[in-house]
């Protein structure tokens, strides 16, 4: 867990190369269908991503 104020986590957003620790984790999980049947998310939940947002590579 990461807690930042917002000023602290803009500064960090415009100089690291490495995103933050509570966007590395879980950005990634939103984009894959077992994410969401694994753990139950549903359309209007805070988690949920719409399909055709979700980043698809193949």
């Amino acid at each position: 867990r990461t807690n930042m104020r917002e000023n602290a986590l803009r500064q960090q957003l415009a100089v690291d190369p490495h995103s933050p620790g509570m966007i590395r984790a879980i950005g990634p999980l939103v984009n894959l269908q077992p994410f969401y049947d694994a753990f139950g998310i549903r359309e209007g939940d805070p988690m949920w991503r719409r399909p055709e947002d979700r980043a698809r590579i193949w």
